[in-house]
């Protein structure tokens, strides 16, 4: 009872660590003297310097470091303090970081690590390593009041999540309340296929150069939420990319000549009501699978490149776009489906 009540509790952290959330037993330390929801209390050496004082440094209770030298500190996530970070324990940091006591009834065992993995609701695993992570159901970062405001708890979505490696789909659509950047260590997830962050307003910043790294994208989303800054060239060299759906952010700069004409599979690419200058490159008109594009709702000028009507698939321009630049009707008269 002292200690939160235990596996009882309703307070996730007395539930995990029971009396190490108080304080470190001995033989253990953590920065903060005590467990915390992010990591637990960590083992000191065996045979720690001070072991002969009276009393022995190894019998204290709450110790805030060892005295031996070049012991690690807590690993973000590390719950029983080996000094790894296993795939259950980055799962259940995401729910800590992002407020999970509010995504709902079906989340709450997440916190719990007796439960696989592979049994966690919105987790889909092939050949026992999680492959996709879908959490449109979850209210992540929510102050539990379905109101809208920043809630200074969620840190957003961990950097240790990328350790998923095996993770072909990841969904946060329509989290209205999720904050924070993409990490750059997405880069390292390189069996992502579907990537969606689409309607997050509160997540913000520059997207991550990383993601040219992710050879295996085909759908990288991520309409009507804050990001900024230019769209990184990088994506542009996806060559697998089928559907690049940035509209409706805060991206500025240009569209890359050299990058652009370099999406070989791609069918929608989507680029309105962005800040995005220039002209379109001519470039554009090797891209010969495109079926739909957008890109109204920018600052863009000059004429649509005449090289456009080599897009033999293309099905749709976003009416809006055609207006905003001067189009040459002649070279367009091709592209009887539109």
């Amino acid at each position: 009872m002292f200690c939160g009540g235990g596996p009882t509790s309703m307070n996730f952290l007395y539930r995990q660590f029971a009396c190490d959330a108080v304080l470190c037993p001995p033989k253990t330390f953590h920065p903060t003297g005590a467990a915390t929801l992010h990591s637990g209390c960590r083992n000191c050496p065996k045979t720690p310097k001070g072991e002969n004082q009276n009393p022995p440094i190894s019998k204290l209770l709450g110790r805030t470091r060892c005295d031996a030298e070049n012991v690690d500190l807590p690993i973000n996530g590390d719950v029983d303090g080996d000094g790894n970070v296993s795939p259950r324990e980055i799962l259940r940091l995401l729910f800590v970081e992002t407020i999970g006591r509010f995504w709902g009834q079906h989340y709450q065992n997440w916190i719990d690590l007796d439960v696989n993995e592979c049994n966690l609701y919105g987790v889909t695993c092939v050949n026992g390593y999680v492959a996709k992570l879908d959490l449109v159901n979850a209210a992540m970062c929510s102050n539990g009041e379905h109101k809208s405001g920043l809630v200074p708890d969620c840190r957003g979505i961990p950097t240790e999540l990328a350790q998923l490696s095996r993770m072909e789909v990841l969904n946060f659509a329509r989290r209205q309340f999720l904050m924070g950047t993409i990490p750059t260590e997405i880069g390292l997830m390189t069996r992502l296929k579907y990537i969606d962050i689409s309607d997050c307003p509160y997540m913000s910043g520059p997207l991550p150069s990383e993601l040219g790294l992710l050879t295996n994208l085909k759908v990288f989303n991520v309409i009507g939420s804050s990001f900024n800054q230019s769209v990184p060239s990088e994506i542009f060299h996806l060559t697998s990319l089928e559907k690049l759906h940035l509209s409706n952010n805060i991206f500025t700069g240009t569209l890359p000549p050299s990058s652009i004409g370099q999406l070989q599979s791609i069918k929608e690419l989507f680029y309105s009501n962005n800040y995005v200058q220039g002209t379109i490159p001519r470039e554009i008109g090797n891209l010969s699978k495109v079926e739909n594009i957008e890109m109204y709702g920018n600052e863009l000028n000059g004429t649509i490149p005449e090289t456009l009507a080599r897009c033999t698939s293309l099905k749709r321009i976003g009416k809006s776009s055609v207006s905003s630049v001067l189009g040459h009707d002649d070279e367009l008269a091709c592209l009887t489906r539109i």
